[in-house]
């Protein structure tokens, strides 16, 4: 297996969060002054995302986990407190329309 199907091979283990973008992609292209140069840019940025992701994986494991497992702890300790069933499942759906509804808003904001 050549090195370029190696990095084709792992473009599905990359988060989202931290793949290229075609608008960095694009800007990236008009910022080199040539092919050389280009790979050099995408070198780079790569190495910027690594350790963007790097550092993210630090911060989620010192605050305890990612923002949807802080979200279910959360929600859990708020259920220990309910008595009631039907308030309990009014608490869960509202925290997860929520969820679901900033999930959706950082999914668009990564697609400008």
């Amino acid at each position: 297996m050549n090195l370029y199907e190696k990095i084709r091979n792992t473009c599905g283990e990359i988060p989202e969060a931290f793949d290229m973008r075609l608008g960095q992609a694009a800007e990236l292209h008009a910022a080199a002054s040539g092919r050389l140069d280009l790979a050099y840019i995408a070198f780079r940025f790569g190495y910027m995302q690594g350790r963007r992701f790097e550092q993210a994986s630090r911060t989620n494991k010192a605050v305890g986990g990612s923002e949807e497992e802080r979200l279910r702890r959360r929600i859990c300790e708020m259920a220990g407190r309910i008595r009631s069933e039907r308030r309990l499942r009014q608490i869960y759906t509202v925290a997860h329309r929520a969820f679901i509804r900033d999930r959706l808003e950082a999914s668009d904001e990564r697609k400008d």
